[in-house]
Parts: C-alpha cells; sequence; structure tokens
C-alpha cells in the first residue's frame, strides 16, 4: 500500500499499514472483509441491545467493538466504544442514547472508508497483475 493511499484515507494507521506490508494486499483485504462483517452484525446486535435496554448486553458488545477495532488500529473507533463502556460502568445510563448512536454512525462512516480503501487496493493489485 502506497503512502498516497495513506495520506488519501485519514483511517489508515501504523497497525494496519503493517498488515499490508507483512501478509500482502490480500490477506489484508479478507482481514478488511472479516472485520466489516463483524462489525456491522455487533452494531446491529448493539442497536438491539440498546432498544431492549439490556445494558449488560451493551457494555459487552461495546468491549468486543473496541478489542477488535483497537487490534487493527482503528483508535478513533475503539475510543468511542470504549466510553459506552465507561458510562454503563459508571451508572451513567443517560448518556446511553447520544454514545450508542455515535458509534453507530461512526461505525457506518468507518465500513465505507474501509470499502473505498478496498476497491482502490484491489484496483492496484488488478491493475498490477495485467
Amino acid at each position: 500500500m502506497g503512502d498516497d493511499i495513506k495520506m488519501r484515507f485519514s483511517i489508515i494507521n501504523e497497525p494496519l499499514l503493517e498488515i499490508f506490508k507483512d501478509f500482502g494486499n490480500e490477506f489484508a483485504l479478507q482481514l478488511l472483509d472479516k472485520y466489516m462483517t463483524h462489525t456491522k452484525g455487533l452494531t446491529q446486535r448493539l442497536e438491539f441491545a440498546f432498544d431492549q435496554q439490556e445494558f449488560q448486553e451493551i457494555r459487552a458488545i461495546a468491549r468486543e467493538l473496541k478489542s477488535s477495532s483497537n487490534d487493527l488500529g482503528f483508535f478513533k473507533f475503539s475510543k468511542r466504544c470504549a466510553t459506552i463502556e465507561r458510562a454503563i460502568a459508571k451508572g451513567s445510563i443517560h448518556e446511553l442514547p447520544f454514545l450508542v448512536v455515535n458509534v453507530i454512525e461512526e461505525a457506518k462512516l468507518l465500513e465505507m472508508s474501509l470499502c473505498e480503501i478496498k476497491s482502490v487496493v484491489s484496483g492496484r493489485s488488478n491493475s498490477s497483475a495485467s
């Protein structure tokens, strides 16, 4: 993955770059696919748990989102998920509507960015194979 792509996408960070460098584009793109599928499922579960007011489930989902996002270096999103965990731990349930909506919206933006990255990287891989 070139520096021009890194400059174009603000979500690209060192952990993600290392995956592309160490394992190659194909593996990294598969990993991003799995991350996006996993994150989408978790955010749907988060929304349902919030609707049901299942606070411990919300906390567990937020923890899982935080961890998987942090592992790939999506630190901003990971921190947003951590705020949900902290709010529940402190008993600040009144903060959850804003925080949950914020995480769900951020997940959608992250997915859009990752789809664009995949498209650019796949396009480069296909053109270099020709």
